[in-house]
């Protein structure tokens, strides 16, 4: 079971408790088709409740979901929905049915399905104290006149630094999605030294995000440590999405100088190329004395 979202407004002594899933539904359909499944609601309160689903529309910035009042097309195509009374601790499959019109856009359409403690017409309403609610969300792709794009527009370790002395050293992945329909751009960023050896392999959205039409979404991944990481290194970051597993890939260049190695070095440097030399100078110096006053 996968948690949904839940908020709560204002405050009371007791909130009822919510838990929905699982946390995303996505489907693939053709105009005219009828879409069939189950969700999962549980009362985690200590009492029993009864819950109301609604539904809106989502769209994401920078990464960030939020949900509107204005009515998805998506929510019309669900058959109505009853509400359900559950006692303290009770769960309940919930089936549903969606009926995709004949003449639905092609594309992407997306939707919250909200299952809350307050019927929909008096959420936020003066006459409730608290309102809790859990949110499942809803992708989906209708089949025509598909568009699929994408692009690599940042690719950063450390938030655009050159120079890195400790760890863990952070990179971070930005796609942006150019077509219609909502992607999940997954693959990995593969960091060699300067020899050309691998010295790290890090999964990009390995729990597989989704990024929805025209918009942005960063992926962070993290270089926890390497103990004899030292110099010169080039991470190319390839991330896959689509039907036909289109690749994007980046690069940079970066130096890693860990304050203890580079201190060891250092004094290696300075010993090959100060130390040595002088005193091979100076025994040279008492050998050359010694041989002329023998």
């Amino acid at each position: 079971m996968v948690l949904g979202i839940i908020g709560a407004l204002a405050s009371a002594p007791m909130a009822h408790a919510i838990t929905v899933g699982p946390v995303r539904l996505e489907f693939s359909v053709n105009p005219g088709d009828t879409v069939k499944g189950t969700v999962t609601v549980i009362n985690d309160g200590n009492e029993e409740a009864t819950f109301y689903p609604s539904f809106e529309k989502f769209i994401e910035n920078n990464g960030n979901k939020i949900f509107t009042k204005e009515t998805s097309d998506i929510a019309t195509w669900f058959v109505a929905l009853p509400s359900v009374t559950l006692k303290a601790g009770e769960q309940k499959d919930i089936p549903f049915t969606m009926d995709i019109p004949k003449n639905a856009p092609p594309g992407g359409h997306f939707a919250v399905m909200w299952w809350s403690t307050a019927p929909p017409n008096v959420q936020g309403g003066q006459q409730v104290s608290i309102v809790t609610r859990a949110g499942i969300l809803v992708y989906m792709t209708v089949a025509g006149d598909i568009h699929e794009g994408g692009s690599m527009t940042n690719f950063v370790a450390n938030n655009g630094g050159l120079f890195f002395f400790g760890y863990p050293i952070s990179f971070s992945t930005s796609f942006k999605n150019e077509g219609n329909v909502y992607e999940k751009p997954q693959g990995s960023i593969v960091v060699r030294n300067m020899l050309g050896m691998t010295s790290a392999t890090l999964s990009v959205n390995e729990p597989g995000s989704n990024v929805l039409p025209q918009s942005t979404k960063s992926f962070d991944a993290v270089w926890q440590s390497n103990p004899w990481a030292f110099g010169l290194y080039h991470a190319v970051a390839t991330l896959t999405y689509g039907q036909n597993s289109t690749q994007v890939t980046a690069s940079r260049w970066f130096f890693v100088l860990p304050l203890w190695n580079t201190i060891v070095i250092a004094l290696i440097l300075i010993v090959i190329f100060w130390v040595l030399p002088v005193g091979i100078k100076r025994y040279n110096k008492w050998i050359v004395n010694r041989a002329s006053h023998s």
